[in-house]
């Protein structure tokens, strides 16, 4: 009987020194879940912005038509679906088998959705997918098909270990990055344009008019050499 009390006394020490263990663990658990989570959310809302800007340079160096040449038309800057599989979300982008040099635009894609912990399921014909555990969409995805000037918003929820979950929100693409970078170019060239008009300018000027020689002063002023160009 002495020894079923020592036993029962030592169980109970043995209990009480370790419940304030447990409930530090189980603390220190709960935070490294958030902290994990939230890192996932920040990469996660990265994905789609990087990716968009990606594909959209690359067909913009590598197609001579852009989205409309022969060998992108199956090529989108934005997931051609999103659908839930459980707890886990599926991306799906179409990226047009002809595209030149396609493999090197998949693995940097792939690369992208790897830090968020998603990975590449599928990369068949124009089809690249993507499988994202823990994520959900928790609103409704349609392709853009009229528009690209307009972010449109997605909610998603990250599912953590322990049964709590993170609702958060992602613009599947940012234009305003897009028109800054457009409106860089464009003065870019403009620049160029106008450089060149000049330099033709000052050539003309010093090139004396006469047969196979140079222009008339007053084809000088209306002949624009950027329509040349």
């Amino acid at each position: 009987m002495g020894a079923l009390i020592e036993v029962v006394l030592a169980l109970s020490l043995i209990t009480l020194l370790l419940s304030p263990i447990w409930y530090w663990y189980n603390a220190w658990e709960t935070r490294r879940e958030i902290m994990y989570s939230q890192e996932r959310i920040k990469n996660f809302q990265k994905i789609f912005d990087d990716t968009f800007n990606l594909i959209i340079d690359y067909v913009r160096v590598n197609c001579l038509d852009g989205f409309q040449d022969g060998s992108c038309l199956n090529t989108l800057p934005y997931p051609s679906s999103m659908t839930n599989d459980g707890n886990n979300l599926i991306v799906e982008y179409s990226i047009d088998v002809n595209l030149p040099n396609r493999e090197k635009l998949v693995n940097e894609v792939t690369y992208f959705f790897s830090k968020a912990d998603c990975k590449q399921t599928l990369n068949s014909g124009s089809s690249v997918r993507f499988l994202c555990p823990d994520i959900n969409l928790i609103s409704s995805y349609t392709i853009p098909i009229t528009s690209l000037d307009k972010p449109f918003p997605l909610s998603f929820r990250v599912i953590r270990k322990n049964g709590t979950y993170k609702d958060f929100q992602v613009d599947i693409h940012s234009f305003e990055r897009r028109k800054v970078l457009n409106e860089e170019l464009f003065r870019e060239i403009s620049n160029l344009l106008k450089e060149y008009h000049l330099r033709r300018r000052v050539e003309e000027a010093s090139n004396i008019c006469r047969p196979n020689g140079g222009l008339n002063s007053q084809d000088d002023i209306y002949i624009p050499w950027v329509m040349q160009a």
